[in-house]
């Protein structure tokens, strides 16, 4: 919901850093009550070994790729612009941005300095490049991390942690006929 827990930064770390961190929060969650936190990560540099390694220690995280191709094909260029434009209407519709700390400062920041426009050549809507954004911005440019792990958020909708509890519990099926048995007809 971008404001019960702070953002959480870090830098210069490897893949099995990283990991080892997501681990912690997922424990911290499941301390907190959550049964089955979701896991996203960007799949790109560091975060395919991050993936990798979360998968190899029993953990199922989604691996999202914002340069694949959307759902919305026909709207949006790529998976990145498909999910900044859903955090941007659960901004505008039912999303409550954190205020007064060091990260909502941050996350605002980064949430109103990257532009769109739409492709010439398919009319998609398309997100502003990193690059163009430094070029544009020069010495204030920052990278919008953390506005890119919120829209990671948005890659699948996740069901309430009252719900996930209800098929949490696996139901075993009895069946009176074995057809390896003797006396099967």
């Amino acid at each position: 919901d971008a404001r019960s827990f702070e953002p959480e930064r870090y830098s210069g770390l490897t893949g099995d850093r990283i990991a080892g961190r997501v681990i912690e929060m997922v424990k911290r969650f499941t301390n907190l009550g959550m049964t089955r936190p979701t896991i996203f990560v960007d799949g790109t540099g560091v975060g395919g070994s991050v993936v990798d390694i979360l998968r190899m220690l029993g953990y199922s995280p989604f691996e999202v790729h914002f340069g694949n191709k959307p759902v919305e094909d026909k709207v949006f260029r790529y998976v990145g612009d498909e999910l900044w434009g859903k955090m941007r209407e659960a901004i505008r519709t039912r999303l409550c941005l954190p205020k007064h700390t060091r990260a909502s400062k941050d996350l605002e920041v980064q949430l109103t300095q990257r532009e769109y426009s739409y492709s010439k050549t398919t009319n998609k809507l398309q997100l502003e490049s990193k690059r163009d954004m430094q070029d544009r911005l020069g010495g204030t440019f920052s990278s919008p991390d953390i506005a890119d792990a919120l829209a990671l958020t948005f890659y699948l909708d996740v069901a309430p942690d009252s719900i996930n509890t209800l098929y949490q519990h696996k139901t075993q099926v009895r069946h009176d006929y074995d057809p390896l048995s003797e006396e099967a007809p």
